[in-house]
């Protein structure tokens, strides 16, 4: 049996051959004859540690192209340019979760006689993620990079409001030299393309951001068709509670209990849709502005009179995202940072103050499972198996 006459001697990268890229080779000699059988390319460090270097080239491919993406938002869903942060926010989201991957780890236990066992951590395979138009670079941030560096495909889907950043990444995903196939983003309606990858039998795990009544369908979808892992960021009604020690000019700043405008609403002359700041003053606590997420310059005020009243009447909503507290009382500022039921809870701080070091997700209705953080979003795109290794 002799040798073909022609070896392959490159590196199979991203579906196909190519030659390392210091250029170096090493040689394969025959024992036997001592003869030169072929010159294989070595892999240099950049051929082989790309899973995270994917990652990191993109983050910087998203920083270099800040302006551009600043300005396909505010075309698409009217976000002032001087007010985007979105893609240093998001290129330092694919940093730190390029650098995560090794820290998955499985655990071993020698508790049961006669046994050695283990868990792996193991990726789903196949995952998507559809994202909102609020923050679209964020939140397709959110969903990518943990799938990607524990080992899924993702199919994400963008929100048809908003898809020109998503459009966007996905040419620089290209440009970062990802493998055919590892991200696939689409853009579509919910109806069809996100209920598609909700029933899909393919699809192990999906992690949306949206609203509370979406959620719910997604939710159904799955347990119809393969019970898929949901993971859901949902609305949020949650009160920031104002005491009367707090530092109430910066408190009702932040909070967006006051409000002061530039007199007519709507600037003269000019097309869109703009909505006037309103205010609500005393509102009855069962009624509806009360209850609902509001997308808008919408702001409802309540007074209290004791902690017992306002921690029952925050708490008296299905919502659980985001509350807020302001006090100098650090330990008023710990007893209600334990009392409201809320995913997050700011003390003299609020929405969208995040901690980088910090998951996020909510309570009760405002959904479940945490991003944000490696160490738990990670968690949301693995799956754990048990190995019983008997020894005697």
């Amino acid at each position: 049996m002799g040798l073909p006459e022609k070896i392959e001697t490159r590196l199979f990268i991203n579906g196909e051959f190519v030659e390392s890229s210091n250029g170096k080779t090493f040689d394969i000699i025959n024992p036997a004859t001592l003869e030169l059988v072929a010159k294989v390319h070595e892999a240099s460090e950049q051929d082989t540690d790309n899973a995270g270097s994917y990652m990191k080239k993109l983050a910087s491919l998203i920083r270099e192209n800040n302006d551009e993406l600043a300005a396909l938002e505010a075309s698409s869903m009217g976000r002032p340019v001087g007010e985007f942060i979105d893609a240093h926010a998001s290129a330092a989201k694919w940093d730190r979760h390029a650098e995560a991957g090794y820290s998955v780890q499985g655990t071993t236990g020698v508790q049961t006689p006669g046994f050695v066992n283990m868990t792996f951590r193991q990726p789903y395979g196949v995952v998507a993620g559809i994202i909102p138009w609020n923050v679209p670079l964020l939140f397709l941030a959110n969903k990518l990079a943990p799938a990607l560096i524990v080992g899924n495909t993702v199919v994400l889907k963008s929100s048809e409001k908003a898809p020109l950043t998503s459009a966007k990444i996905a040419t620089l995903v290209q440009q970062a030299g990802f493998p055919p196939g590892v991200i696939i983003i689409i853009t579509g309606f919910g109806n069809v393309s996100g209920s598609i990858l909700s029933h899909h039998m393919d699809v192990r795990a999906l992690s949306f951001t949206g609203s509370s009544r979406t959620g719910r369908l997604i939710q159904a979808a799955a347990a119809k068709s393969n019970l898929k892992q949901v993971f859901l960021e949902l609305g949020g009604k949650s009160p920031a509670v104002v005491f009367e020690d707090a530092d109430l000019e910066k408190a009702v700043c932040m909070a967006n209990s006051r409000i002061y405008v530039t007199g007519g609403g709507a600037p003269s002359g000019r097309e869109g849709y703009y909505i006037k700041p309103t205010i609500f003053k005393d509102t009855p606590e069962d009624a509806k502005i009360m209850k609902e997420e509001i997308f808008g310059p919408v702001v409802n005020i309540n007074v209290f009179k004791s902690e017992d009243e306002v921690l029952a009447k925050a708490n008296a909503t299905e919502y659980g995202l985001y509350a807020s507290v302001y006090t100098k009382d650090i330990d008023r500022a710990m007893r209600f940072a334990k009392g409201l039921e809320a995913g997050t809870v700011g003390v003299n701080c609020t929405s969208p103050v995040t901690g980088a070091d910090m998951p996020f997700g909510g309570y009760k209705s405002s959904g479940s499972g945490r991003e944000g953080e490696p160490l738990y979003s990670l968690d949301n795109f693995l799956e754990t198996k048990s190995v019983l290794i008997k020894i005697s």
